[in-house]
């Protein structure tokens, strides 16, 4: 009851549209959360529990792989919703693709339905994310920035809302009745999702249906010669398992930190863009480089983290075994509770909140410590069966971190984007999610060698580490971020 009334007065506040998106982010985000709180136990659970009987080293690429691939399409959904595609009807488009995908998983069994609905998952969210996060931008273009960080913390809220509602449901449905329930009902919330946005779009501001730099015929054929090459090649690929389940984590985070060079290089190169917004681009970069540690290092929850629970917790309280779906789900209530806290305060701090830099080392050096937390709490005990409720709240507080950079990330990429290609940078801005995702399936692998004190112990003094340069190089940073504003 209390988040209620913590959140409504302030929903109230948004303008015209944006509580709908907001909305229909929760049930895309309930989906996409509702799959991934099970996947990984999918992969590793034996034939006769109901999964795949993968190794866990495999398993942490594939995860970490296909997190990392639903990100990098950002780059393709970005540019859609600029050149060919409305946003509004890239969204849509896109929300159609991730249902379909739910509903293979769920109808489909073993690695034909794994592959062929992952695959519709990546290509949709591709399509939707990007270009959902530019509408939310779009209701927000008349507010100044202290407002913008504020909205989009409570965007964030409606994120985070799904991000445990849908494993909360698939958790207990995987546990009581089997994998595939879990995947339906990940359709269904996407399918939520779909029915809320196309009752929203007649709120939506006019720029929504505008196609910012349409292509020209021309330049539409040879978008359809080099998508219709990259899937031949992609193709090729796969059948000569140069691109396996075993390495799809590397590939993944090689490819998109490839394209964020490019793209990054393309941007400081064009003559499209002022001087002005090459400055601001240039302020952006070195938080882009801690979002790509950041996200490698948090989303430890899908790969490193769930290898732990699965392998080293134990589940049962008072008798009953409490789902393994759930333990991520119960961490992930932290982050609701305190966003709308932390939002509240920045809004009436006004221009005297925290610069983004800050915010960003501040998530760095949470999760930095939870982690060195989780090493020091197994070494007091003498071993890594730690009690459930405090592993869950250790966790929640490394969740809460993405507060203090999510919304902060998606704020500037709206705001100090080049305005020729609002959605690209955006998209760019995903790209960290991408590289980060992917390499998280990397870095999951060597927990395995390692062991767990020394690799939790490991990256938590690396996010501590990468907190303390982002702060000492604070003033810089700000000071093109804020060029011409």
């Amino acid at each position: 009851m209390a988040l209620s009334t913590t959140t409504r007065p302030s929903l109230k506040l948004l303008p015209r549209g944006a509580g709908g998106i907001a909305f229909t982010e929760f049930w895309e985000r309930f989906s996409f959360y509702g799959l991934q709180a099970v996947l990984f136990y999918y992969l590793i659970f034996s034939l006769a529990d109901g999964g795949l009987e993968l190794d866990a080293a495999v398993a942490a690429s594939l995860v970490g792989g296909y997190a990392g691939l639903v990100y990098f399409a950002q780059i393709g959904g970005g540019w859609l919703g600029d050149r060919v595609l409305a946003p509004q009807w890239a969204v849509l488009a896109g929300g159609i693709g991730i249902f379909a995908g739910h509903i293979v998983l769920a109808a489909v069994p073993e690695l034909t339905g794994l592959t062929i609905g992952l695959g519709l998952i990546v290509l949709g969210t591709g399509a939707l994310k990007t270009n959902i996060t530019s509408l939310f931008g779009f209701t927000l273009d008349e507010h100044g920035t202290a407002s913008r960080d504020s909205s989009f913390s409570y965007f964030y809220v409606a994120i985070n809302l799904g991000a445990v509602v849908g494993p909360l449901l698939t958790g207990w449905l995987q546990s009581d009745g089997g994998f595939h329930w879990a995947f339906g009902a990940a359709a269904v919330g996407m399918g939520a999702a779909l029915a809320i946005y196309v009752a929203n779009l007649r709120k939506l501001p006019e720029r929504a249906r505008v196609i910012a730099n349409q292509l020209s015929r021309s330049q539409g054929f040879v978008a359809l010669a080099g998508g219709t090459t990259l899937v031949v090649l992609i193709a090729a690929a796969i059948w000569a398992q140069w691109i396996t389940f075993e390495n799809l984590s590397l590939v993944t985070s090689g490819l998109a930190a490839a394209a964020a060079v490019a793209y990054f290089v393309a941007i400081f190169g064009s003559r499209l863009h002022s001087r002005v917004e090459k400055r601001r681009v240039a302020g952006f970069l070195p938080l882009f480089i801690a979002a790509c540690v950041y996200y490698a290092i948090a989303y430890q929850a899908y790969t490193a983290v769930s290898t732990l629970i699965a392998t080293e917790l134990d589940l049962q309280i008072f008798g009953w075994a409490f789902p393994i779906g759930w333990v991520l789900a119960f961490a992930a209530f932290l982050p609701i509770l305190a966003g709308p806290v932390i939002a509240e305060i920045w809004k009436r701090q006004g221009d005297r909140q925290a610069t983004a830099p800050v915010k960003f080392a501040t998530a760095l050096a949470i999760v930095g410590l939870v982690y060195l937390l989780l090493t020091g709490t197994a070494q007091v005990i003498g071993s890594w069966q730690i009690p459930l409720l405090l592993f869950m709240l250790l966790i929640g507080v490394a969740f809460i971190s993405d507060v203090f950079l999510g919304p902060v990330a998606l704020s500037l990429a709206t705001e100090v984007g080049p305005s020729r290609a609002p959605g690209q940078l955006v998209a760019l801005n995903f790209l960290s999610l991408a590289i980060g995702s992917a390499f998280s399936g990397v870095l999951g692998g060597l927990y395995l060698e390692l062991g767990a004190s020394l690799y939790f112990a490991a990256i938590g003094g690396v996010a501590c580490a990468c907190a303390a340069a982002l702060l000492a190089g604070r003033r810089p940073i700000v000071h093109l971020l804020r060029t011409a504003r």
